[in-house]
């Protein structure tokens, strides 16, 4: 995998890295020491196999959470908790559209949705404060953080993360856009060169992570979460980017 810090190339099959989606050379085992002089990060081939069907599989979630899939969701809930329901969906008139779009915002960033209780109860909680269905997701993303967040774990229970700077943090929510729309996800909007050096910045530091094997985990503050998350979705898909309050709620 070119980090980007290669300093000679390398002839082979050229791929696209499905995490990082970075430029990736095929070698044969052979070329493997040369590579790693000329600055390749080296990784086995049953890895990007692996990480290449993970990273179809994640992205095509949200086709299959249709309207009547999330009915049947709900209609298990209420058989063990009818009182929240009742209180989500007719006390407080919440659409079940807006379910629909908070659980494939869940699935998008890999948060288990089997907790429908869990999920339904924090709409519940929050339906007073008439917050848009993403402003729930994050609230719901705090619930369910322990068991998320379990996922990117090591082997001997250690969580390895990068943690983003104030100075960071307040990049991104100055250039900030929260469209009128309530169904609409907020994002960043930086001109050309910004978001060139924005992403170069973000993948310079993931190849720490890259080089040792660990999981691509950033922490941020929450108010600037869901900005950063939508900013490195497409360049650096298999980065998960989790808040400071979440983090805390492993305590």
């Amino acid at each position: 995998i070119d980090t980007g810090s290669v300093t000679e190339e390398i002839s082979g099959e050229k791929i696209k890295d499905p995490i990082f989606n970075l430029d990736g050379v095929i070698i044969h085992e052979s070329q493997e020491m040369d590579a790693i002089r000329f600055g390749y990060v080296s990784v086995q081939w049953h890895s990007v196999i692996k990480n290449h069907l993970y990273e179809i599989i994640r992205k095509n979630l949200t086709k299959f959470l249709d309207q009547s899939m999330v009915n049947k969701l709900v209609e298990k809930v209420r058989k063990t908790n009818p009182d929240a329901v009742s209180d989500v969906f007719f006390m407080k008139l919440f659409h079940v559209s807006d379910l629909k779009i908070i659980l494939n915002q869940l699935l998008d960033e890999e948060v288990s949705i089997r907790d429908m209780n869990a999920i339904i109860e924090t709409i519940a909680d929050y339906q007073s404060e008439k917050l848009k269905p993403y402003e729930l997701t994050e609230k719901i993303r705090q619930r369910l953080a322990v068991s998320f967040i379990s996922n990117y774990l090591e082997e001997d229970k250690s969580l390895h993360v990068i943690k983003v700077s104030p100075s960071v943090n307040e990049f991104i929510e100055d250039h900030a856009y929260y469209p009128d729309s309530r169904v609409e996800i907020p994002y960043c909007t930086m001109d050309e060169l910004s978001s060139k050096k924005f992403t170069n910045a973000f993948n310079a530091t993931m190849q720490l992570i890259h080089k040792k094997n660990l999981h691509p985990v950033l922490v941020c503050a929450s108010s600037a979460r869901i900005l950063l998350a939508q900013s490195l979705h497409h360049n650096m898909p298999g980065v998960r980017v989790i808040s400071d309050l979440e983090l805390y709620t492993l305590k």
